[in-house]
């Protein structure tokens, strides 16, 4: 029995979720960047940027890393909690 099937609807209900929250995140950080570069806050720029592509990036790797049957499943807690991670510093937006 194959669980590819499985992995890959794990994989798409986690994009469910995540890809809005980094949708989000990028919005957010293309609506604020004037703000945030412009009044001495570049560093919280930089940290929302840096969280929200380690997330996407995990995500990615969960996507394309799906069909191995060993460390499938790891980028996608890394994905959740890199966005969860940034969630404080987008609060200060």
């Amino acid at each position: 029995m194959s669980w590819a099937w499985v992995r890959t609807a794990t994989v798409i209900v986690v994009a469910v979720v995540l890809v809005p929250l980094l949708t989000l995140h990028a919005y957010l950080l293309f609506w604020f960047y004037p703000y945030l570069t412009y009044h001495l806050r570049p560093a919280l720029w930089l940290v929302i940027f840096a969280l929200t592509a380690a997330g996407a990036g995990c995500l990615v790797f969960g996507w394309f890393c799906r069909h191995r049957s060993a460390w499938w499943w790891v980028w996608l807690p890394s994905a959740a909690l890199c966005v969860a991670a940034s969630w404080p510093f987008v609060a200060r937006l």
